[in-house]
């Protein structure tokens, strides 16, 4: 029935309108359910991104840091990493600024990372949160390590979400010397309340309440011990986590630094002047000009390569490391040196430096040592070359110095069994003469291959000093 005023038309054009906004939600609704986990999704993946970037742009800034530390800090040498900020520094610093000092020798530290001191913006993940970091101890640089150059370790592993695999740290050599943390959304029970010297990034200084933790591995912590291995994790749905993190290896940081076009001059250079200090000892022995006996060698395998007494010279050793301590050689010379080590002024040339001490230190296990059994303390004077030593057939030297170059396919140097090997540090005859029974053995020179790359350097019988033909 038709109510009065109504005509048939008007009621279907009413019962049409309804039936079509019936059919609007109803496709607005299907709409939503199938854009909403797509949008969802792609809200992830923005998000990932984000700190993805962030994490890629803090690896990229840290391996720069460790490239120009010498550049930076006058007479070191490069490698080294700042501290974590902690905010626990005695001195007032803005923040975003890296700790003077972090822990004890060879402890790894954790904290914010410090964006102000490696020159960033305040690198946010994609929750908006400030970055994290944790730093080998072997490779912090307030306290360092006693050794830093391309045979150190770090003390950091990364498992993956599935808590199994490896993405550092299956060997020693694999170990991060850095880890940086994309911390995420608050899990659990974290409590990102705001204290003093956080209005950048907000929050707090407590890595637990950023990091999460998964059977052995723990993402907020380092161990105590110097030396340790920490074990963090990648987060995951399996875990629990959801931290994201960016390893940065030894690789990664002597990778960068062996492109530098200087740093293959500055080793050749720096093996050059250790070896006019070898040829300056043989200036001071008591018989005078004519006796230019050179000290013996040290053994190969040590206790303890970090130290430098270490590196004692051995009665009537040929072959083996470049001594620093040389007591018996100067007894049987009767050598006018003042002190007894060999890396002093009272031998090294003039050009010797501060910095030179450093590269030394931190170096001075790559430096090996041939001897002619007629410059050797206990050969009679005057020196001259009856049996000395050739390289590729050719010459009559009194010594020779050879810096070891980065490990080889096959070579390992983190164990002391493994350091005590010299295959594992010279190759082809430079390896396979030691010990020199006879001191007068021919060493191997030339260009640097895949299966080859000492340096050496040669000392003449006049105890002139050359790169070996």
């Amino acid at each position: 029935m038709i109510a009065p005023g109504e005509t048939c038309s008007s009621n279907l054009r009413q019962r049409g309108l309804a039936l079509l906004m019936v059919l609007v939600l109803l496709v607005l609704g299907v709409a939503y359910v199938i854009s909403a986990p797509l949008s969802a999704a792609r809200l992830r993946a923005e998000r990932e991104e984000t700190s993805a970037t962030a994490l890629a742009q803090a690896k990229e800034a840290l391996i720069a840091y460790a490239l120009t530390y010498g550049e930076m800090h006058p007479n070191k040498v490069p490698g080294f990493l700042l501290c974590p900020e902690t905010g626990n520094s005695a001195i007032a610093t803005p923040e975003g600024s890296a700790d003077l000092s972090c822990g004890t020798k060879d402890t790894s530290a954790i904290g914010r990372l410090p964006w102000r001191t490696l020159g960033l913006p305040p690198l946010r993940d994609g929750s908006g949160e400030c970055l994290w970091y944790a730093v080998s101890g072997s490779f912090k640089n307030n306290p360092a390590s006693d050794m830093m150059n391309w045979d150190s370790n770090g003390q950091l592993a990364v498992k993956g979400a599935d808590d199994t695999s490896f993405i550092a740290g299956t060997t020693p050599e694999s170990l991060a010397a850095a880890v940086v943390f994309a911390p995420g959304a608050a899990t659990g029970k974290q409590d990102r309340s705001a204290v003093a010297k956080t209005s950048i990034c907000g929050g707090n200084f407590d890595p637990r309440n950023y990091l999460e933790a998964f059977g052995s591995a723990d993402n907020s912590a380092v161990s105590p011990i110097p030396g340790a291995v920490s074990t963090f994790f990648v987060g995951g749905t399996a875990n629990g986590g959801n931290d994201r993190l960016q390893a940065i290896t030894p690789q990664d940081i002597f990778g960068a630094i062996r492109k530098r076009t200087d740093f293959n001059a500055t080793l050749k250079g720096f093996t050059q002047r250790v070896a006019m200090c070898l040829a300056g000892y043989g200036r001071l022995n008591a018989a005078g000009a004519s006796d230019k006996r050179l000290p013996w060698a040290a053994p190969v395998g040590l206790a303890d390569y970090a130290v430098d007494s270490n590196y004692d010279d051995s009665g009537n050793a040929l072959s083996g490391r470049l001594p620093y301590r040389v007591n018996n050689s100067k007894s049987a010379t009767a050598n006018a040196m003042v002190q007894t080590s060999l890396i002093t002024g009272d031998n090294c040339p003039g050009s010797w430096s501060p910095l030179d001490d450093n590269w030394y230190r931190n170096w001075k296990d790559h430096l090996f040592y041939a001897l002619a059994s007629s410059f050797s303390p206990g050969a009679a004077t005057p020196s001259v070359c009856g049996n000395c030593l050739s390289v590729n057939g050719a010459g009559a030297y009194a010594a020779i110095v050879m810096f070891a170059g980065s490990r080889l396919a096959g070579q390992k140097r983190s164990s002391l069994a493994d350091k005590a090997a010299i295959a594992n540090y010279l190759e082809e005859r430079n390896s396979t003469n030691h010990t020199n029974p006879g001191g007068s053995s021919d060493y191997q020179g030339g260009p640097t291959t895949t299966g080859f790359n000492d340096i050496l350097y040669c000392i003449d019988s006049s105890l002139a000093v050359a790169p070996c033909s």
